[in-house]
């Protein structure tokens, strides 16, 4: 996911496709605003379920999620001024499977805080696809995994094929 929902037909909102045929984009009628902070979920079909901008958590129709109003903590001075164009966090946002439950999926996200310098936050939000008819919702939000003077984070499947490895600096 990419652009922004706009007026001005110069703005557009596009979602990046990688195919073995090579990189196409398409125009779609999303809503949202997407800087460096973004990702997609897809299910086996290749039809993108969710996405996110690290503000709000969308459905597969471009609407908010019920419970993804608000990630990231809004009431820091970071995200209210971010949101409007996308939330600001290069690798801030990945999805992880919930290996106990299929329809569930970890939205791994980090917050900053420009109000104190330094104040940085991994978190994640949980989601449940099996609700609001397959539409999704988020049953919880903005847990704090760890704090401090973080950096961006990476994560990666580990060799068992279930757990993951996150990994970020400190």
């Amino acid at each position: 996911v990419y652009g922004k929902d706009s007026n001005n037909p110069l703005v557009k909102f596009a979602m990046m496709k990688f195919t073995p045929n090579g990189l196409s984009f398409e125009d779609k009628p999303y809503k949202g605003a997407f800087l460096s902070t973004t990702t997609a979920v897809t299910n086996n079909s290749d039809k993108v379920i969710l996405y996110s901008n690290g503000c709000s958590v969308f459905n597969k129709l471009g609407e908010i999620m019920k419970g993804g109003d608000t990630i990231n903590s809004p009431v820091n001075g970071y995200w209210l001024t971010f949101c409007d164009l996308g939330y600001k966090s290069t690798m801030g946002i990945y999805p992880i499977p919930n290996p106990a439950d299929t329809n569930q999926i970890y939205l791994i996200h980090q917050r900053r805080d420009l109000s104190q310098a330094g104040t940085y936050a991994l978190q994640y939000s949980l989601i449940d696809m099996g609700k609001e008819d397959g539409l999704g919702a988020v049953i919880k939000k903005d847990q704090v995994l760890i704090q401090g003077d973080l950096e961006s984070s990476a994560a990666v499947r580990h060799g068992n094929g279930r757990d993951w490895w996150i990994i970020m600096p400190d």
